[in-house]
């Protein structure tokens, strides 16, 4: 632990393989729903579900969607 490689795509992120695209993401709390999905989603897509989650508007900028199976309807 603690030594990083770097590389022309940061510190070794970025390839293809399934150990840099499939990151799980965990939300917990009020108005979310229970359950699971293996949809695949952007990181652009957080801001936005955040957003809805917590009745605000979407930040300036946004363009990604809520991630509805996240959202309690």
């Amino acid at each position: 632990p603690g030594w990083i490689d770097y590389s022309r795509t940061g510190t070794t992120h970025g390839s293809a393989f399934p150990q840099d695209t499939h990151v799980p993401a965990l939300f917990l709390g009020s108005g979310i729903a229970h359950g699971e999905t293996y949809k695949r989603t952007c990181i652009r897509d957080i801001a936005p579900t955040m957003a809805q989650i917590m009745r605000s508007p979407y930040p300036n900028g946004t363009t990604g969607k809520p991630i509805a199976e996240a959202i309690q309807p």
